[in-house]
């Protein structure tokens, strides 16, 4: 197993080890393959010269596929080991991530996406059939070893580049993309703002079990909603200490809005740019 975040080596080690041994009477499938890419992207649209990376792991089998960052995955595998609470020391040493969400797509559908996400202290999701119209041109260049194959296409405000590869039989990718004959492996939009690339494609050495929402009561809700709650917690960041079990005075919701919103301002380049 390679691991790209040299902090994190003992701890995912022995998160995934616990997580393997977990049972797997509650699991639908078992996702035993691995592909790592590097994210680099332009948090500022107005700083080209401010760069930030993270890495994020798509897991797949011939069924399904979840994708999300290495932190969420160290952090979803401390949550399904048998004992979580033993591990709450390692979770605290786990470095913050700037993408708390998950994406599953079912291999067989391949309209259907489900976007999980935990806001304001609550777990959600919402389905998104999306089909996505690519253009596949004749440009091709090799990546790990694969032909890859050029295909274009716009998304949400976003036009795109991606290079995918037919020796990878899977239509699937970073993020939301997917609907291409084989595995994306680079792909970035056309003013270089995110970059994905795959820099590993592993076999994971033990079938690696996950299920997206057994340990967890997800509150299933629209698009609509959802991106109506995404835009609520943008201009009141304080929405995100909201707990019904704890009360904290007027000054630190004061505190956290000012904070957010003069954060929110040099954080202004989503992925997507619009609901189209």
């Amino acid at each position: 197993m390679t691991l790209y975040s040299n902090k994190l080596k003992y701890g995912f080690i022995l998160v995934f080890f616990l997580c393997t041994l977990s049972t797997t009477a509650q699991i639908a499938n078992n996702l035993d393959k691995r592909l790592i890419y590097q994210l680099k992207y332009q948090p500022d649209s107005t700083d080209s010269n401010r760069i930030e990376s993270e890495y994020f792991f798509l897991d797949f089998s011939a069924k399904e596929s979840v994708f999300r960052s290495e932190t969420t995955h160290l952090k979803d595998s401390i949550n399904n080991s048998k004992n979580p609470m033993s591990l709450l020391g390692l979770r605290q040493q786990i470095p913050k991530t700037r993408f708390n969400y998950r994406i599953g797509k079912k291999i067989e559908k391949q309209e259907a996406t489900t976007y999980y996400d935990y806001l304001a202290h609550q777990f959600i999701l919402a389905d998104e059939p999306l089909t996505l119209n690519w253009k596949i041109n004749s440009t091709s260049k090799d990546i790990l070893g694969h032909s890859c194959i050029e295909a274009t296409v716009a998304f949400r405000g976003r036009n795109y580049v991606a290079y995918f590869t037919e020796s990878i039989p899977f239509s699937d990718g970073p993020y939301k993309f997917k609907g291409l004959p084989g595995m994306i492996l680079e792909l970035y939009d056309t003013k270089k703002h995110y970059h994905f690339e795959t820099v590993s494609i592993e076999k994971l050495p033990i079938p690696y079990d996950y299920h997206l929402a057994s340990h967890k009561k997800y509150k299933k809700i629209s698009n609509k909603e959802l991106r109506e709650f995404q835009d609520k917690i943008k201009e009141n960041p304080a929405l995100m200490l909201a707990n019904p079990n704890i009360q904290l005075p007027p000054e630190a919701y004061e505190i956290t809005n000012r904070r957010g919103r003069e954060r929110n301002k040099t954080r202004n380049n989503p992925i997507e740019l619009s609901h189209e």
